[in-house]
């Protein structure tokens, strides 16, 4: 009995020394923490560490749902009426409401079916904070009929994505 009390204890050291880094190293990553739920078609959001020092994304959280598509926008940024479905004759816009500091670049890459990027779009947010953006893409940038994508980064981190059809 005696004896398998101390190789026991000797495990304990042995596990213990192996982690006394982990915990110094630990400190120096911020979680990522994820919310699922047991539907498959609602969104999955993820909190994202920011970088360090980068104020202006604490936390970037990444959604599903957080890129809307549809034919027309309110008030200029945010999409109004939302869709899947579109045809080559649409003005596909997309919009998120985004975070971040002033000058902070949000970007939109429109992709096809293939991988193709037919489209990558950036701005600059004017002020801090919560704030929509609005992208746009039409027949003139190489729209064709096939199943796309549209997803909006700041300063390269990913918002969120949307998925969409033109017919």
């Amino acid at each position: 009995m005696t004896v398998i009390r101390v190789l026991a204890l000797c495990a304990v050291l042995v596990l213990s020394a192996c982690n006394e880094g982990a915990e110094d190293r630990a400190g120096d990553q911020a979680p990522v923490t994820a919310n699922t739920d047991q539907h498959p078609q609602q969104a999955q959001k993820v909190t994202l560490p920011a970088e360090p020092g980068a104020d202006s994304l604490l936390p970037v959280e990444v959604s599903g749902d957080a890129v809307t598509v549809g034919t027309s926008l309110a008030n200029g940024q945010a999409v109004k009426s939302t869709g899947s479905q579109f045809t080559v004759a649409d003005t596909v816009y997309a919009s998120a409401s985004v975070r971040g500091k002033p000058g902070a670049s949000v970007t939109a890459y429109w992709t096809y079916q293939d991988g193709t990027s037919h489209k990558e779009e950036t701005v600059q947010l004017k002020s801090g904070g919560a704030q929509p953006v609005a992208f746009s893409f039409k027949k003139g940038d190489g729209m064709v009929p096939g199943k796309y994508n549209v997803q909006i980064d700041v300063d390269m981190v990913p918002v969120g994505i949307a998925d969409f059809v033109i017919k």
